[in-house]
């Protein structure tokens, strides 16, 4: 069976085996070597694998059969090629590290740039940390853009 066969059967039968489900996980996570972003969506097959190995035969869930498609959908993208752009190393040209917390958020570059917000008592506690953490992230190299600090093909 090809990989993509092996998965079609897996969700035309609707359950798995441990060993199946084993190889599966094993062939996926070598796609990951072409697509790397892969392995964030093989954590509910490595939980079904788990909960598999005490039994012969396990149901798919809907979340996994999703998963599945998914993949199936990441094995034609892998068939036809990715860019070799995802596939080279890069050294960073800019580093940024940024942080938040209720009563705040900031961030600075290694080239020395850095900033901080105090958030006004009044707000604090409205957005989630996850949020905060998330602006932060995004205004932190968004001032070495204002600054024009950042060039055509840098990283």
């Amino acid at each position: 069976l090809t990989w993509t066969e092996g998965l079609e059967h897996m969700l035309a039968s609707g359950r798995t085996s441990a060993k199946n489900l084993e190889s599966t996980i094993g062939r996926l996570t070598h796609m990951s070597m072409v697509i790397p972003n892969v392995h964030h969506f093989l954590s509910r097959l490595r939980d079904l694998l788990w909960r598999a190995k005490r039994r012969h035969w396990i149901p798919l869930s809907p979340a996994c059969a999703d998963d599945i498609r998914l993949m199936k959908v990441f094995l034609a993208q892998a068939w036809k090629g990715v860019s070799l752009n995802l596939l080279a190393y890069r050294k960073p040209t800019h580093v940024y590290y940024s942080d938040s917390c209720p009563f705040g958020l900031g961030g600075y570059s290694t080239a020395g740039h850095a900033w901080r917000f105090q958030i006004p008592s009044d707000l604090r506690f409205r957005a989630s940390n996850n949020l905060l953490e998330h602006i932060a992230a995004i205004i932190t190299p968004w001032i070495d853009i204002i600054r024009t600090d950042i060039q055509a093909g840098d990283c």
